[in-house]
């Protein structure tokens, strides 16, 4: 079974081992109000959110174990479902993402819940991997 929570910290150290909460995650420990939890079987098996870059823009996060095909599938079906109010909650007219190019599933997740290819983005990290970006816009 499914259940969609509310994002809480602790959340993040059920997902990630502890000892790699790196830097760049302490943000994300932060975004309870615009962040939200899937479980499967009361176990946490992603979470997902936004952080503001200005007014009504964010980048998208989310943070995934490994599923099975189903409910894999299943999660896939709920935040498809919910994106648009998460937006309109937020007040967002453009959410956008950055995905590791190597990362396969992260890629396909994005294109599933319904963001739009936008580009390359070369060497993009501090150790130089290529990441793609995505964006879904609401008029």
């Amino acid at each position: 079974m499914i259940d969609i929570v509310r994002f809480r910290p602790e959340h993040l150290e059920q997902l990630v081992n502890p000892l790699k909460v790196s830097a760049e995650m302490i943000p994300l420990k932060n975004s309870s109000g615009s962040a939200y939890t899937a479980l499967y079987n009361n176990k946490p098996v992603m979470s997902a959110g936004a952080l503001m870059i200005w007014p009504h823009v964010a980048e998208g996060w989310a943070l995934v174990t490994p599923l099975d095909p189903i409910p894999a599938r299943k999660i896939i079906f709920q935040v498809r479902q919910r994106i648009s109010s998460f937006m309109r909650s937020l007040e967002l007219h453009r959410l956008q993402a950055t995905v590791r190019l190597d990362e396969v599933n992260s890629n396909r997740f994005v294109r599933a819940i319904g963001f739009e290819f936008e580009g390359y983005m070369k060497g993009y990290d501090s150790d130089g991997n290529d990441f793609v970006r995505y964006g879904k816009v609401m008029k």
